[in-house]
């Protein structure tokens, strides 16, 4: 009997347990997405773009937070950032560090997909626009 017991509970303790970043509601955002961007004159399609993640921590309403990631070779690292996201549509600004200017974030949301780009402002006036394209 004891056996039996330990056996559900552990069944039960299984399906109970989800991530605290987890979400239940098919149209919340919160989660992790992983992909691609793309400098200017480069295609997502390629093998040597950089990698991405985008995680949204959480959605109240319309505000949303998280940490943007990238791999590669354009300004590595994890940088948090918090947001809007209207209807299918997403802006968000990663917060500066000493060694990498805030990215502006303007995304959609196709299902599972965002797309769309990040645009950098330097130092010396100029814009460099990212595409960009992350899946849950």
């Amino acid at each position: 009997m004891k056996r039996i017991f330990a056996v559900l509970l552990f069944a039960f303790a299984s399906i109970v347990v989800v991530p605290a970043h987890a979400s239940n509601d098919e149209n919340s955002l919160v989660g992790v997405y992983n992909g691609r961007f793309a400098p200017p004159g480069k295609d997502l399609k390629f093998d040597n773009v950089p990698g991405m993640r985008i995680e949204i921590q959480s959605q109240k309403g319309e505000t949303i937070t998280g940490v943007a990631t990238f791999y590669g070779i354009y300004c590595v690292g994890e940088f948090s950032f918090s947001g809007t996201a209207t209807g299918s549509s997403l802006q968000f600004v990663t917060v500066a560090t000493d060694r990498c200017y805030p990215k502006t974030f303007r995304l959609s949301r196709e299902g599972k997909i965002l797309k769309g780009e990040f645009t950098v402002t330097m130092k010396a006036g100029g814009v460099v626009e990212y595409t960009v394209k992350v899946s849950k």
